[in-house]
């Protein structure tokens, strides 16, 4: 009995044992899963460039197994972040930053990166002594810490001595003090600024041939801003005919400060071209960088008998001038033209070329019907070489009815020989009419240096009507030989008619 009960116990007790062994086996080899990461901080995190922030993450529950925590941005230029979960701020924006196990992903946290905090600033020049005409100056600003952020503001003491732009540039206005602040923050830093007046010593001479020009546009070769300083009333400057023709401007260096009491200018002498400058203005500069105007018209002489003269209310020193062409005699022409422009003052006068009374019809030698010559353009002029017998060239067509009562062909030129036995055919659209010749040999000399040749067309006009129709045009018989080389420039007619 008491045998049976024993062996009862110790089966029971077998039993318990067996199950709870069996339970100690489970427990080793169970799987818990992992249910969320949790970051920390949660909070958005706001750091300065090269600051750092830890963050940490915590699996739930904090039994799971096989976590493996990995960490991540969304802009790896604005921030990192190490294995470790330190975040260090590169550059200003904004990222998120988060910790991964797996598939399962805790928050994203948001960081903000600014720049450092501004400590100080200084701005250089620390002072400003200027002159009046003195080219604008710009203030530079160094930061304490010197990736510092900030905004930086800018203003003038008084806007007549010196103005000041928004990104610091100061422009002298006139004589006088003032300071110029320069606020960011809570952070104020002042520039003395002192203007002096200082009247520039002139030169003594208008040296013409030394000066430059720039224009805003040219018509094409031969009419640059150049011929306006030439002398030569024959040339002038033209600009584009298109639409960046008008309004036009040039801009003339006189090489040195100039005591300056007017300017004049000589019209283009043509009398069917009108689309003359009428409206315009005239600024100056010792450094053309900061202008004055001081001359001013919407109705400009038209008159091209003589040199237009534009006194100034005061005498002034300067060393550039600028002409602005606003609009020009013929309100729709969208280009216009210049023969001659300068300065003067009383112990300078400029004494201009003498402007005759009448007027001029500019011609240039025509490129078809050209019978044994070789044409060669040079710098505003041509090169006639004959290279076979009857050697012959036409003018352009004169373009409109000789006016007046006297007309004569004018021209220089330069000849490697004596022509003696030359003549000049008075024609019509198609070739020269019947008989209508000069009736007598022209005799061009032998000329190293440019020489003047004049004809006079009386005959021409009284006897064959020549100039009365605008599709005459005349023909040049040098010579009956080849081996000639006659260089021509300034070819055209005067008359003695006026300007409508």
């Amino acid at each position: 009995m008491y045998y049976n009960s024993f062996l009862s116990k110790v089966k029971v007790a077998s039993a318990v044992l067996a199950l709870f062994l069996a339970g100690c086996g489970e427990d080793e080899d169970a799987t818990v899963a992992l249910k969320s990461v949790k970051i920390s901080p949660e909070a958005e995190v706001s750091l300065v460039v090269e600051g750092t922030q830890q963050f940490t993450a915590t699996p739930e529950p904090a039994n799971a197994t096989d976590v493996k925590i990995t960490w991540d941005v969304s802009d790896k230029e604005v921030i990192s972040v190490a294995n470790d979960g330190l975040v260090t701020a590169k550059a200003v924006g904004e990222a998120t930053v988060w910790a991964s196990s797996g598939d399962v992903q805790s928050k994203k946290v948001t960081v903000k990166v600014t720049l450092k905090a501004l400590t100080s600033f200084t701005v250089a020049p620390a002072e400003l002594p200027l002159e009046v005409g003195d080219a604008p100056v710009q203030l530079t600003i160094t930061k304490t810490p010197t990736d510092a952020g900030g905004t930086f503001t800018y203003a003038t003491g008084n806007d007549e001595v010196v103005t000041v732009s928004a990104t610091g540039l100061v422009t002298v206005e006139g004589a006088g003090n003032t300071n110029i602040t320069v606020t960011s923050g809570s952070i104020v830093v002042t520039v003395p600024v002192t203007v002096t007046l200082v009247t520039p010593t002139p030169d003594e001479e208008f040296n013409r041939d030394e000066w430059t020009v720039t224009t805003s546009s040219v018509w094409q070769a031969g009419f640059e801003g150049e011929k306006m300083l030439d002398d030569d009333l024959f040339s002038y400057w033209h600009t584009d005919a298109g639409p960046t023709g008008i309004p036009a401007s040039f801009t003339v260096d006189m090489k040195g400060n100039k005591l300056i009491e007017g300017f004049y200018l000589i019209h283009r002498k043509d009398i069917d071209q009108t689309a003359n400058p009428k409206a315009i203005t005239i600024d100056v500069s010792l450094n053309a960088e900061t202008w004055v105007q001081v001359y001013q018209t919407n109705d400009l002489s038209q008159d091209k008998t003589e040199a237009i003269e534009l006194d100034l209310d005061e005498e002034i020193v300067a060393r550039y001038f600028r002409v602005n062409i606003t609009a020009t005699a013929v309100g729709a022409a969208t280009y216009t033209y210049l023969a001659e422009i300068g300065a003067y003052n009383e112990d300078e006068p400029y004494d201009p070329p003498e402007v005759e009374e009448g007027n001029t019809y500019t011609l240039s030698f025509s490129e078809t019907g050209v019978n044994n010559i070789t044409l060669t353009p040079g710098e505003g002029f041509v090169t006639i070489s004959t290279t076979g017998s009857d050697p012959n060239i036409g003018t352009t067509t004169i373009g409109r009815v000789l006016g007046g009562t006297t007309a004569k062909l004018r021209f220089e030129y330069k000849s490697n020989q004596a022509v003696t036995d030359a003549e000049f055919f008075w024609c019509v659209a198609g070739g020269p009419e019947g008989g209508k010749s000069t009736g007598a040999s022209v005799s061009i000399p032998q000329a190293a240096d440019w020489t003047p040749f004049e004809y006079d067309l009386a005959t021409a006009k009284s006897s064959f009507g020549f100039g009365s129709s605008p599709a005459h045009y005349i023909r040049f018989d040098p010579t009956g030989a080849a081996g000639y080389e006659i260089s021509i420039k300034k070819l055209r007619i005067e008359t003695d008619e006026t300007t409508p």
